[in-house]
C-alpha cells in the first residue's frame, strides 16, 4: 500500500488519542439516524487541531489557522444550505483557495488546503445518513471534484501551475480505503469513482504511471469487500482500465461468474459490453441469470454482437427467455436484440423463423412473432410483406414450408381482426377448401412416390396441413361449407396414410369447433366406430399395411426427440387404397363379437358351437336349400331390424333392463345368422351376393341407432373448446400412430373378451383392437376438448383400457396413451379416482421402461393436483374399493392417515429418477411435477423442497420453465401457512449443506448466496401475512439450526459456507437471541480449545461478529457475550488478533468497528 510522506506532526500516540477522540464523537453520530448540525460540527472542530499539525511546510501559524477556519465554516454552513446556496458558497471557497497566487508558496497552500479539506471530511463520511450529512457531503465531493481544475482556474484568472484538488485526494484515498466500516468505504470509494471516471484521461492521473497502477490494485483489492456496493464500484472503476491492464478483464469475467450480488454482475457486464474481445457466449450464460437487472446487460451485450455467433437453438433459447419476463429484459429484446438480428436476416419473419429453428414449436413460434410485431394495428399491419401469397392469397404448394404456413397463420391471428387485413390474406371458403384438398392429395402423391422409391418420407406437407386446418377456421364456414368441411376432416381421421398423432388432434380439435355437441357426438361415435371395426373385411388385404415415413434399419432410423412429430407406420391392416366411406358404420350396442374359437358368446355354457365342414369335405347345396337358406337370412334381418328399434325405443325411455333382454336376443340372431351364411359360404358363387345383403342390413341398423341410442343416453352441456394443448396430460406426446405388432397382425382380429362384464344397458362391446392407438389418441382428444365420458369410452374404459393396460402386445406409445387416457377418465370420473391411481402407482414401482414411467409419474400428478391426498384413502370395503398388491401398504391400508398417505407419495416421488436436463429443451419430468404438488399443496416434505431449491441455483435447468417456476411457486407456498414458510427455512438450510457437500457435477461451484439472497426475501416478518404466533421468527429458527450444525459438526469445511448467511438474518425476538447467544458461547469455548487452523480462526471471526450483532439491541446480552469472550481469552491469549482486521489506515479511520 502507498503512503504518502508526512513533513510533520505529533508523535504516533498523539495521533492515536485525537483519533480515538473523533471516533468516539463520530460513533454517537452514528447511532442517531438523524444527524444534526451541531453534531457534526463538533465533529469538525474535535480534528481541528490534527489539521493545523498534519503537513509542515512554509505557511506561517497565522495563514493556516485562516484556513483551518475558513474550512471548518464552510463545512458548518453547506449543512444547512439548499443547492442554490452551496454554489454561491463554493465561488466563496474558490476566491479562498485561489488566494495565494505567488508560484513559490501557492503549491504549498493549496496543498494544505485540500489536506485541511479532507480532514474535516472525515465526520461526514463516518456519519450516518442524514439530510445534514447528505448536503455536506454533496458539498465535499462538488469541490475536490473543482477546485484547481484548468476550467476552475479559468473562471478564477488564475494561470498558476498547480495539481487540482483531487489529485490529493485520490492519493489520501490511496492510504484509506480499507477502512473497517462498509458505509466509509462506500462512501470514499464514491468520491474515487466520481474524480476518476470524470478526469482518468487528464492530467496529472493519465500522466502518472505510478498512480494509475496504485488505483488499478486498490480498485481490484476491493472487488474482494463483503460491501456489494462497494464491489460494484470498484467493478465501474477498473472498466477505466480494462484496456490497458489484461489482469483487469481477468478478475472481472472471474466476479461476473461467482459474485452473489447482482448489482455486481450487472456492474460487470455493463463494464464488458462494448470490449470486441468479449464472445455472445459469455454474455448468453448470463441471459438466464435470476436478477432482471443482469438480465438487461445481458441482452444489451447480445444485442452489440453478430447473431450468427450464437447457435440457433440458444439463440431461440435468449430470445423466449427474454420475452417471457415482464420486465426490462422484455424492453430490451425487443427495442435492441430482435432488430438487430432481424437484420441480419433481411428484416424477413420468414428466414429469420428458418434460422431459429422453431417451427414445430407453436407457442415458441408466437411468442417470437409477438416481439418482432407488439400491436395488432392496421399500420403495422400495412408495413408487413405479404409477398409470399400468390394472387389467390394463397402459398403456392410447390413453395409450401413450415415458416412460411406459421407464418401466414400467425399473421391471421394477429392481424385478421378486421376486413381490411383480412381481405389481403383469405381467400373465400370455396377456395381455401379446395386447396386443402389440394394439399391432401399432395401428401398421398408423397406417400406413394416415396413407397416406389423405396426412401424415406417428406412429412412438411403433412405438418403444413395441421396449420392450414386452422387458417380454414379462421374464414368462416356457412353451413354448407361447414358440411364439407366435417366431411374432410372425417376423411382426415380415417386416412392410414395420415396416422400421426398431431393430425389426430388437430382433427378432433377442428371438429369440435365446428359442430354443436350432437354433432359432434355423432361424428366421433361413427369415427370410433370405423377405427374399431368388428367385421373388418379390411383384415383379408395384405397386413403389411402402409410404407413408414421413415424405413427402418440403421440409416433411416430417427431419434425420438428429433422432431415434434414421431412418423411411425399407421395401421398395418388398413390399404390406403380403400375408401373409409365404405366402411360398416355401428354403434357399439350394435357390435357384437366375432364367435371366437368355435365358442358362441350367447351359450351360457361355452358350447363349442358346430363348425363348418372341411375343404375336403364340402357338399355344393342344392338350389332348393340355398333359396330355403336366403329366405331364412331375409327373417332374421328383418326380426333383428325390429328388435333393434325396440331397443331403441327402451333406451330413449331409460329402460335399460328392457333394452338389456332386447340385445340378447339381437345376439342370438346374429349368431344363427352366421351359422346361415357360413353353411351358404360352402357354395361357390353364393358368398358374394349373401355379404352384401348382410351388410345393407347391418348399416340400415347402424344409421336408426346411431341418432338415438348413445346420443340420447348421455344429456350434458357442451364445453367450451381447450384452447391450450397443455390442458390434456398427453399434449406434449409428440409421438405419431404405430400400426398394429407383429403379433397381433398376425391374429386378425383382437377382441375384447366377452367376459369382461357389461356397462349401461347390459351391452357388452367386441372391437377389433388393430387400430388401438389411434382410437386412444383420438378418444384423449375427445376428452380434453370435453370433459365428460361417452357410453362408447366407458365400454372401452372398463372392458380393455383397465385390464390390457400392461398387455406386452401393445408397444410403449400404445401404453402411454392409454395411461392417459386412464388418468383423464380419473379425473373426470371421481369414482375411478383410487382404481386409476393404483394402475398408477403400480406402473411406477415395477415397470422398467423410463418412458412407461415418466407417463405414470405425470398420471399421478395430474391426480394429486386433482383431488386431496385423503380421497385416496383405502375404505376397506370389498365391493367399491380394492387393493394393489404392488402398491405400497399404506395405499391398501384402512387405518392410513394423511401423514402416512403424504409420506408414501413422497417415497415414491423420491425414488423416481430424475430425467435428463443437458439437452437443449428438455425439461424434468420429476422437477415440474414436484412444483406443481407443492403450489397445490399436496406434500410437506423438506427434502422435497430441499430439492426444489436446489435445482433453483442448479445450471443444467437454466433456460428451462423450471427456475420461472419455482419463481413463482416459493411467493405463494410462504404465504399459505407458517407451516410452509418454517418448511422453507429448514430447507434453505438443508440446500446450502447439500451444495456445499455437492457430488453432483452441476452443483459444484455454486454460489450458495445467490441462494439465499433469492430466499430470504419471501422469509421475512413484512413479506409474509400476520400470525396467530407471534414468536414464530424463521430467521431466528435458520440462525440456531446453522450454530447447532457449526456446535456438532465443528471439523466439517460446510461451516464455512454456513456462517456467510449469518449476516443476512434478522434476530428481534429477546428469548430466540438469548438462546442464540448461549449456543454461540458453545461453539466458541469449542473452537478455543481447538488448534487454531484457518477454519477454526475464520469461524471464530464469524461468530464474534454474529454474537456482537445480536447482543448490540439487548444490554443483558452484551454482559453474556462480553463473559463468554472473556473465558476464551483466558483458554487462549492468542485470539485477540483474530478478532480485528490489521489495517495500514490513517490514524483518523482507525475507529474501531461499530
Amino acid at each position: 500500500m502507498v503512503q504518502t510522506r508526512r513533513r510533520g506532526g505529533r508523535r504516533r500516540e498523539e495521533e492515536e488519542e485525537d483519533a480515538d477522540a473523533e471516533s468516539t464523537t463520530s460513533e454517537g453520530t452514528e447511532s442517531n439516524a438523524n444527524t444534526t448540525t451541531a453534531s457534526v460540527a463538533s465533529s469538525t472542530t474535535s480534528t481541528a487541531t490534527t489539521a493545523t499539525d498534519v503537513t509542515r511546510s512554509g505557511l506561517s501559524a497565522e495563514v493556516k489557522s485562516e484556513i483551518t477556519e475558513f474550512v471548518k465554516e464552510c463545512l458548518d454552513d453547506c449543512q444547512r444550505f439548499t443547492a442554490h446556496q452551496r454554489k454561491g458558497l463554493y465561488k466563496t471557497f474558490r476566491k479562498r483557495f485561489y488566494k495565494d497566487r505567488s508560484t513559490a508558496t501557492a503549491n504549498d497552500y493549496q496543498k494544505y488546503f485540500a489536506q485541511t479539506m479532507w480532514m474535516f471530511s472525515v465526520p461526514f463520511f463516518k456519519a450516518a445518513n442524514s439530510q445534514p450529512v447528505s448536503s455536506g457531503l454533496k458539498f465535499i465531493q462538488y469541490t475536490f471534484l473543482n477546485a484547481g481544475t484548468p476550467n476552475d482556474k479559468l473562471e478564477e484568472g488564475c494561470k498558476l501551475d498547480t495539481p487540482p484538488l483531487y489529485y490529493y485526494v485520490l492519493k489520501l484515498y490511496l492510504q484509506c480505503h480499507m477502512d473497517e466500516r462498509p458505509l466509509v468505504r462506500f462512501r470514499l470509494i464514491s468520491l474515487a469513482h466520481a474524480i476518476i471516471s470524470q478526469y482518468s484521461n487528464v492530467a496529472p492521473i493519465a500522466g502518472n504511471a505510478g498512480m494509475k497502477h496504485q488505483l488499478v490494485q486498490c480498485f481490484l483489492e476491493r472487488l474482494k469487500d463483503r460491501y456489494a456496493p462497494v464491489r460494484a464500484l470498484a467493478v465501474a472503476s477498473l472498466a477505466l482500465y480494462i484496456d490497458s491492464e489484461k489482469e483487469v478483464l481477468r478478475r472481472l469475467k472471474y466476479f461476473a461468474r461467482f459474485d452473489p450480488s447482482p448489482e455486481v454482475r450487472k456492474a460487470v457486464l455493463a463494464a464488458v459490453s462494448n470490449l470486441n474481445l468479449m464472445k455472445s457466449a459469455f454474455f448468453y450464460d448470463f441471459v438466464f441469470d435470476s436478477d432482471a437487472k443482469v438480465r438487461v446487460e445481458a441482452f444489451n451485450g447480445l444485442a452489440a454482437r453478430p447473431f450468427i455467433s450464437l447457435k440457433a437453438g440458444e439463440a431461440c433459447k435468449a430470445l423466449v427467455w427474454g420475452l417471457s419476463h415482464d420486465d426490462k429484459s422484455k424492453t430490451v429484446v425487443v427495442a435492441k436484440l430482435l432488430p438487430a438480428w432481424m437484420e441480419r436476416c433481411n428484416n424477413s419473419p420468414i428466414e429469420f423463423l428458418k434460422y431459429l429453428g422453431i417451427v414445430r414449436k407453436p407457442s415458441v413460434v408466437e411468442t417470437v412473432m409477438n416481439g418482432i410485431y407488439l400491436n395488432n394495428f392496421t399500420d403495422t399491419f400495412d408495413t408487413i410483406d405479404l409477398s409470399f401469397l400468390n394472387e389467390e392469397k394463397l402459398i403456392p404448394i410447390e413453395n409450401l414450408s413450415l415458416e412460411s404456413v406459421m407464418f401466414w397463420l400467425y399473421l391471421i391471428k394477429k392481424f385478421g381482426n378486421t376486413r381490411h387485413n383480412a381481405n389481403k390474406m383469405l381467400p373465400n371458403a370455396e377456395i381455401m377448401l379446395d386447396y386443402l384438398q389440394m394439399v391432401i392429395e399432395a401428401i398421398h402423391t408423397e406417400h406413394r412416390n416415396a413407397r416406389r422409391d423405396d426412401r424415406d418420407e417428406d412429412g412438411t406437407l403433412l405438418i403444413c396441413m395441421t396449420y392450414i386446418v386452422p387458417i380454414v377456421l379462421a374464414i368462416g364456414l356457412e353451413e354448407a361449407n361447414r358440411r364439407r368441411m366435417g366431411e374432410i376432416l372425417r376423411q382426415i381421421l380415417l386416412d392410414p396414410v395420415m396416422d400421426e398423432a398431431p393430425v389426430i388432434k388437430m382433427g378432433v380439435d377442428a371438429l369440435f369447433k365446428i359442430l354443436d355437441k350432437r354433432e359432434f357426438g355423432e361424428k366421433m361415435m361413427e369415427i370410433f366406430q370405423a377405427v374399431f371395426e368388428p367385421d373388418q373385411t379390411l383384415m383379408d388385404q395384405s397386413v403389411e399395411g402402409t410404407t413408414p415415413r421413415r424405413r427402418t434399419g440403421s440409416e433411416g432410423r430417427r431419434s425420438k426427440t428429433n422432431s415434434v412429430e414421431r412418423v411411425i407406420p399407421p395401421r398395418s391392416s388398413r390399404s390406403p387404397d380403400i375408401n373409409a366411406d365404405e366402411a360398416e358404420v355401428e354403434t357399439p350396442m350394435d357390435i357384437v363379437n366375432e364367435e371366437v374359437a368355435g365358442v358362441s358368446r350367447n351359450d351360457n355354457n361355452k358350447t363349442p358351437a358346430s363348425r363348418p365342414p372341411t375343404q375336403g369335405s364340402r357338399r355344393v347345396l342344392t338350389a332348393k336349400e340355398v333359396m330355403a337358406l336366403k329366405d331364412k337370412l331375409c327373417k332374421l334381418a328383418l326380426e333383428r331390424l325390429h328388435l333393434g328399434e325396440e331397443k331403441t325405443n327402451a333406451i330413449k325411455s331409460d329402460d335399460y333392463l328392457k333394452a338389456h333382454c332386447i340385445q340378447q336376443k339381437i345376439d342370438n340372431l346374429l349368431t344363427e345368422e352366421k351359422a346361415t351364411r357360413g353353411r351358404l359360404e360352402l357354395t361357390n358363387g353364393t358368398i358374394a351376393s349373401m355379404s352384401d345383403f348382410s351388410n345393407v342390413s347391418s348399416v340400415k341398423s347402424s344409421q336408426r341407432t346411431n341418432e338415438t341410442s348413445m346420443m340420447e343416453m348421455e344429456n350434458v352441456e357442451m364445453e367450451d373448446v381447450m384452447e391450450n394443448d397443455d390442458a390434456s396430460p398427453t399434449s406434449k406426446s409428440n409421438a405419431t400412430i404405430r400400426g398394429a405388432t407383429s403379433n397381433s397382425a398376425s391374429k386378425g382380429v383382437q377382441d375384447f373378451p366377452c367376459s369382461q362384464g357389461t356397462v349401461a344397458g347390459g351391452d357388452r362391446i367386441g372391437i377389433s383392437m388393430h387400430n388401438i392407438l389411434k382410437g386412444v389418441l383420438m378418444m384423449n382428444r375427445v376428452l380434453s376438448c370435453r370433459p365428460k365420458i361417452m357410453p362408447f369410452v366407458r365400454q372401452f374404459y372398463e372392458l380393455y383400457a383397465l385390464t390390457h393396460f400392461t398387455d406386452d402386445l401393445n408397444d410403449t406409445q400404445t401404453r402411454i396413451e392409454l395411461l392417459s387416457f386412464l388418468c383423464l377418465v380419473g379425473m373426470i370420473d371421481a369414482e375411478e379416482k383410487r382404481k386409476i391411481m393404483g394402475l398408477t402407482i403400480t406402473a411406477l414401482e415395477h415397470d422398467t421402461d423410463p418412458e412407461i414411467k415418466n407417463a405414470a409419474f405425470k398420471c399421478m400428478v395430474d391426480l394429486l393436483c386433482r383431488y386431496n391426498v385423503e380421497q385416496f384413502r383405502y375404505t376397506g370395503d370389498a365391493n367399491n374399493d380394492q387393493t394393489y398388491s404392488c402398491a405400497p401398504p399404506d395405499f391398501n391400508n384402512a387405518d392410513a392417515g394423511l401423514n402416512q398417505l403424504q409420506a408414501m407419495f413422497v417415497s415414491i416421488i423420491d425414488r423416481f429418477p430424475k430425467s435428463d436436463v443437458n439437452t437443449p429443451d428438455s425439461e424434468s419430468v420429476k422437477a415440474i411435477g414436484i412444483i406443481r404438488l407443492l403450489t397445490a399443496d399436496r406434500i410437506t416434505s423438506e427434502f422435497v423442497v430441499t430439492d426444489v431449491l436446489c435445482m433453483w441455483c442448479n445450471p443444467a435447468y437454466d433456460g428451462t420453465k423450471i427456475p420461472y417456476d419455482i419463481g413463482i411457486w416459493l411467493p405463494i407456498y410462504t404465504k399459505m401457512s407458517s407451516h410452509n414458510a418454517r418448511l422453507v427455512g429448514k430447507a434453505l438450510f438443508h440446500s446450502v449443506v447439500r451444495i456445499a457437500n455437492a457430488n453432483d457435477r452441476n452443483l459444484q461451484g455454486v454460489d450458495i448466496l445467490k441462494l439465499v439472497d433469492f430466499v430470504l426475501p419471501f422469509l421475512s416478518n413484512v413479506h409474509l401475512k400476520p400470525r396467530e404466533d407471534e414468536d414464530m421468527h424463521i430467521h431466528a429458527d435458520l440462525y440456531e439450526d446453522i450454530i447447532d450444525h457449526v456446535l456438532h459438526f465443528t471439523r466439517q469445511t460446510v461451516n464455512l459456507d454456513l456462517v456467510q448467511i449469518l449476516p443476512k438474518l434478522l434476530v428481534t425476538s429477546e428469548p430466540k437471541a438469548k438462546h442464540i447467544i448461549e449456543q454461540i458461547g458453545h461453539v466458541l469455548l469449542k473452537l478455543a480449545a481447538m488448534p487454531p487452523t484457518s477454519t477454526v480462526t475464520t469461524l471464530k471471526t464469524s461468530l464474534k461478529k454474529a454474537g456482537k450483532r445480536i447482543a448490540s439491541g439487548f444490554e443483558e446480552l452484551q454482559e453474556q457475550l462480553m463473559e463468554i469472550l472473556r473465558k476464551m481469552d483466558e483458554m487462549d491469549h492468542n485470539n485477540d488478533t483474530s478478532e480485528d482486521e490489521v489495517s495500514d489506515n490513517p490514524d483518523v479511520f482507525s475507529d474501531d468497528e461499530d
